[in-house]
């Protein structure tokens, strides 16, 4: 089910399915109990169901030597990298490693010779070769590639620039390896020798390897390339709401050219799905209200439950034990306040203020708490979780909404 579906089903039970703003609401209250619920379920079972996991994909890039993590690897030019954006929250488990998995999709090239370069680079020719054409020309190698076959055609003691062709493409060679066809082949007083340059190596054969990156603390990053056993394993750090990677190499040793820097495939379970808006993974979009929701059925069926259950108790207190008034009554008492005698008729009505209930009041309350730090934490998570729909809103010329933090004391 998508979110939209699963909000419009509880209001619909609650008798408000046309009501879009409760509707709305709900999709925040949805949001809380999903997170709250599979931090439970994670301090019960260590299994998580993969309905609960998303992939995004993540930019890096090379972090400055002025950024403001400390770490002497980046001065020294080993290759720290960081996420070019923030990382949404993932839910808080006991695991302790915030992420399931942070890899990158890497290619392998099999070293195999390009048909259509031809070996560009004679490093040492010859001048007194036997004019011929020579086919099945087997070579030697400087490197570890093996299986090269060479066509020769040698005019006037020497090859020119038309004169070799590779019909068998070999595998294992890398640029700066060397090729060498021996002069008992053609003839003369010397080896012809070819230096593979850039495109002498086919980059159409590879394979791609995913790499997974092993976490580290931050306090432990600066040391990781002084480490005995794995100082090149490729590793990663969670800071300041951004992954940093270590060893994840810029230079592609068989092409001999810049890597393009690959993105970061990062695998958890998102406190807010609505912060994937705007991440994409393998070219889809990872997240709107129309997607399947990372949820179990089961788990729905929890939410619902326990959604229905608090506004079911909410309006059992209105009614049963009068402690707030009707709309209009309260509305009453906020504009003119109570006399002496009205006073005394609510003195039995005291009740103590507890947890913030998500009860919506027709008046604009959204939420009571009983410290103001409590508020202002709420009031900053509202925005933040809101920000991409707000956005939208003011593009769409609605405006925004304001929040009012008030303070209501109760003297005995």
């Amino acid at each position: 089910m998508t979110l939209n579906e699963i909000a419009y089903n509880i209001a619909d039970a609650s008798g408000r399915g046309t009501n879009a703003a409760y509707i709305e609401r709900l999709k925040f209250q949805i949001k809380y109990y999903r997170a709250l619920l599979i931090r439970r379920d994670q301090e019960r079972n260590t299994y998580l169901p993969d309905q609960f996991i998303q992939t995004i994909e993540v930019p890096i890039s090379l972090v400055n030597i002025n950024d403001s993590i400390e770490f002497s690897a980046a001065i020294n030019g080993q290759g720290l990298h960081k996420s070019n954006s923030q990382i949404p929250d993932p839910v808080r488990l006991k695991r302790g490693v915030p992420f399931f998995q942070v890899a990158y999709f890497k290619n392998i090239y099999d070293g195999s010779l390009s048909t259509t370069h031809n070996l560009a680079s004679i490093t040492t020719n010859t001048t007194d070769a036997t004019n011929d054409t020579y086919t099945n020309v087997a070579t030697t190698t400087s490197g570890n590639g093996t299986g090269a076959v060479l066509t020769i055609t040698v005019a006037g003691g020497t090859i020119g620039s038309s004169g070799r062709t590779v019909t068998g493409i070999g595998s294992g060679y890398k640029i700066g390896d060397t090729i060498t066809v021996s002069k008992s082949v053609i003839g003369g007083s010397t080896d012809v020798v070819f230096t593979i340059v850039t495109g002498d190596i086919d980059p159409t054969k590879k394979i791609v390897e995913k790499v997974d990156l092993i976490p580290i603390t931050p306090g432990n990053s600066k040391y990781a390339y002084f480490t005995k056993y794995n100082q090149a394993t490729p590793k990663y750090f969670y800071q300041n709401d951004r992954i940093y990677t270590l060893n994840i190499p810029t230079t592609d040793a068989v092409l001999g050219n810049d890597y393009v820097l690959p993105k970061l495939f990062v695998r958890a379970i998102f406190e807010d799905v609505n912060d994937l808006r705007g991440f994409t993974y393998l070219g889809e979009p990872c997240y709107n209200d129309d997607m399947d929701y990372p949820v179990t059925a089961d788990m729905i069926q929890m939410i619902t439950q326990s959604i229905l259950a608090g506004e079911y108790q909410a309006e059992n207190q209105i009614n049963d034990n009068e402690e707030v008034q009707t709309d209009d009554g309260l509305e009453a008492i906020i504009k003119t306040g109570l006399s002496e005698e009205e006073a005394e008729t609510y003195e039995n009505r005291k009740k103590r203020i507890g947890s913030p209930t998500i009860k919506h009041h027709d008046l604009g309350v959204i939420a009571s708490f009983s410290t103001e730090k409590k508020a202002t934490k709420f009031i900053k998570h509202y925005f933040k979780v809101n920000q991409r729909r707000f956005e939208e809103m003011t593009r769409d010329g609605i405006g925004t909404p304001d929040i009012c933090l008030s303070e209501v004391v109760i003297n005995e």
